[in-house]
């Protein structure tokens, strides 16, 4: 599964209004997500606590059947649910989004016409929380229940480890980029260094390549197909340019961009580039994936 097809899977996910297959809303997990989570976040988690101490107390053998990518699974615990909150945190695979938007229809007490502004204002993805998401479990193939150990390289690491562990040397001339590979692409800083997280008020950034998507010479146009020479006056022309799929805000979340390499910086090996559907002027560092982390 390449990185747009794992995107794919949030957009949207699949909600089941119940146990059964009758109905099933898709809901877009579209927006971007930084940082805290809101107040439905504890809202949630009471609604699961009052749940299973209610039912449990009638029968200690109680377990809440849920449905997962189509299939039933059950949780014999509040415990057991709690992974999937990762997604109030930017962090949540497409099944602790399903399940998350399922708990919110059967015990929130949200009607299935509030269920994608609810899951707008309460859900997302932030940058390492696709990344790592799509690394641990899909590259790696690990099941959607299991957790990275602490010390493997999931959602919530910082980008300057996915940038040591995940990939090989660092490329210096954008020639020897092969698009026919994935790559991972980092935000850096003025001297060179990846952002982890935040730095001097920039925060970190990561995205990933889907490969075979790239363009030697960009072409820069406007929605009817003319040339479109305010985006041209940004650098965007006839430029090296790769497809990457990322998370990058400020509002919309997982999302396909070209990222258009404007020109090398000082700093050997870091590129002043710009994307498409993102304009900002970013400098970055590339190099392509490994099999597995080191």
């Amino acid at each position: 599964m390449t990185p747009w097809e794992y995107a794919s899977r949030y957009l949207p996910v699949q909600v089941p209004r119940s146990q059964g297959l009758a109905e099933i809303y898709p809901i877009d997990i579209s927006h971007y997500h930084l940082g805290a989570p809101t107040a439905a976040k504890d809202q949630i988690l009471g609604a699961m606590s009052d749940h299973f101490a209610s039912n449990q107390r009638k029968n200690a053998s109680y377990r809440l059947t849920l449905r997962v990518n189509g299939l039933p699974v059950e949780f014999a615990s509040r415990d057991e649910l709690i992974p999937s909150l990762n997604a109030f945190w930017g962090k949540g695979t497409p099944e602790d989004c399903q399940i998350v938007l399922h708990l919110a229809l059967t015990l929130g007490g949200i009607k299935p016409n509030q269920l994608q502004s609810w899951a707008d204002t309460n859900l997302g993805l932030d940058c390492n929380g696709f990344v790592g998401n799509y690394l641990f479990h899909e590259v790696q193939q690990n099941g959607w229940q299991q957790a990275p150990g602490k010390t493997e390289i999931g959602p919530s690491t910082t980008i300057d480890e996915y940038f040591k562990r995940w990939v090989q040397d660092p490329i210096l001339d954008l020639s020897h980029v092969m698009p026919g590979r994935m790559h991972l692409i980092v935000r850096v800083d003025d001297n060179g260094l990846v952002i982890p997280r935040c730095s001097g008020g920039k925060v970190g950034h990561i995205a990933i390549t889907q490969p075979g998507e790239s363009m030697n010479q960009s072409f820069v146009t406007d929605t009817m197909g003319f040339y479109d020479k305010e985006t041209a006056d940004l650098g965007m022309y006839n430029k090296f340019a790769l497809r990457t799929v990322e998370s990058g805000g400020p509002v919309k979340g997982v999302q396909k961009n070209w990222m258009v390499f404007v020109q090398p910086y000082k700093v050997k090996g870091v590129f002043e580039v710009r994307r498409d559907h993102i304009h900002m002027l970013d400098k970055v560092r590339i190099a392509p994936l490994r099999a597995g982390p080191g």
